[in-house]
C-alpha cells in the first residue's frame, strides 16, 4: 500500500474505494487513508518544490512554457471554463490538448465555467443550465487529464439571503458529485463572499472526500473585511487549494506576491506550518511578475522550486 501511496503527489494514480459503515454512515477508508498520506507528502512538496505549484494562464504560450521549462509548475487554465467553449466540450478539449498540452507536463488544474452561471442561484432554469456547464466542463478535465477543478461559490450577498444560496448549493453539489470517483478534485473558490462560514457550511453540508475550498487570498483581501489570515484560519482543513496573488485592497489586481496590501510572507509560514494537503496556483496576470514571485518564494520562504537547483 505505502508503494502505491507514494506515487499519489502527481494525482494520476488513486486508491480504489473501499466502504465500510461507521454508526450507520458509510466510509470510503481509501480515501481517508490516501487523504492523511497526501498532507504529508504535499506538506514536504511545499517546501521542495513539484508539481502541486501551478501558473495561472498567461497570454503568451511562449511565457508560459518559458517558466515552466525553468520550475516545477503545472498549468491553470480557463480554456475550457468559458461557455462557448463547452458548446463542444470534445472538440475544444482535442484543441487544447493540441495547443496546451506540451506545457502540462507537470499537472493541469482548470478554472470552470462562471460567467452568468450560479449554482446557488434563486431561477430553477440557470442552475439547470449552470449544472450543463459543469458536467462539459468535468467531461472536458477528464479528456485532458486535469487533477481538479476550481468552480466559483457564486455567493453574492447584495442578491442572495445566505439561507437561500446555501439549501440551493448543497442541492446542486450533491447532485454534481454523484457518481464522480477521485480522479478530479473539486474546489469552490471564493470571490465576492464577505466571509468564509456560507463556504465552510456548505462543504460540511455536502460532505465529500473530493470537495474542498480554493482560497483565493486576493479575493478575499478586496471583497471581504475579514483578515485573511482569518480566512486561512477559519476554513482550515477544508482548504484543498490556493490562489495567491496579491493587490492593494481596493482592486482584484492580480499583482507579484510581494507587491501588494497582504502580508503574505506571514500568510505562506501559516500555510507551510498549519495547512497541509494543499496545492497553488500563482494567480498572477504579468509574465514578469510571476517570475519575481517564484525568485521571491525561493528567496524569501525557502522553496526550492527550480529544476536547475535538483539537477545541480
Amino acid at each position: 500500500m505505502s508503494k502505491i501511496l507514494d506515487k499519489t503527489l502527481s494525482g494520476k494514480l488513486f486508491l480504489q474505494e473501499f466502504w465500510v459503515d461507521f454508526g450507520g454512515k458509510r466510509r470510503n477508508i481509501a480515501n481517508l487513508l490516501l487523504k492523511k498520506r497526501m498532507r504529508m507528502l504535499f506538506r514536504n512538496a511545499l517546501k521542495e518544490g513539484g508539481n502541486m505549484i501551478y501558473l495561472g494562464q498567461l497570454e503568451h504560450k511562449e511565457q508560459m512554457r518559458a517558466l515552466v521549462d525553468v520550475y516545477h509548475l503545472g498549468l491553470e487554465s480557463y480554456e475550457l471554463g468559458i461557455g462557448e467553449a463547452l458548446d463542444d466540450w470534445h472538440a475544444s478539449a482535442e484543441r487544447f490538448q493540441r495547443d496546451l498540452g506540451p506545457v502540462c507536463t507537470e499537472g493541469l488544474s482548470l478554472h470552470g465555467p462562471f460567467l452568468d452561471l450560479n449554482p446557488g442561484c434563486y431561477d430553477s432554469r440557470v442552475r439547470a443550465a449552470t449544472m450543463e456547464r459543469f458536467e462539459a466542463c468535468y467531461l472536458a478535465a477528464q479528456h485532458v487529464g486535469a487533477d481538479r477543478i476550481i468552480f466559483h461559490s457564486g455567493f453574492l450577498p447584495l442578491i442572495y439571503h445566505a439561507k437561500n444560496w446555501l439549501e440551493n448549493s448543497i442541492s446542486f453539489w450533491k447532485e454534481f458529485l454523484a457518481g464522480k470517483g477521485d480522479g478530479i478534485q473539486i474546489h469552490l473558490e471564493n470571490l465576492y463572499d464577505p466571509y468564509w462560514e456560507p463556504i465552510k457550511r456548505l462543504l460540511d453540508e455536502v460532505e465529500n472526500p473530493i470537495f474542498t475550498a480554493c482560497l483565493d487570498v486576493g479575493h478575499a483581501n478586496v471583497f471581504s473585511s475579514r483578515p485573511v489570515l482569518e480566512w486561512l484560519e477559519g476554513l482550515g482543513s477544508h482548504i484543498g487549494h490556493f490562489h495567491l496573488h496579491n493587490n492593494d485592497g481596493n482592486l482584484d489586481q492580480h499583482r507579484a506576491l510581494s507587491d501588494g496590501a497582504i502580508p503574505m510572507k506571514e500568510f505562506l509560514k501559516s500555510l507551510q506550518e498549519n495547512h497541509f494537503g494543499v496545492s497553488c496556483t500563482l494567480e498572477i496576470n504579468d509574465a514578469q511578475a510571476a517570475k519575481e514571485s517564484l525568485l521571491w518564494l525561493e528567496s524569501e520562504l525557502g522553496w526550492d522550486l527550480s529544476r536547475k537547483s535538483k539537477s545541480a
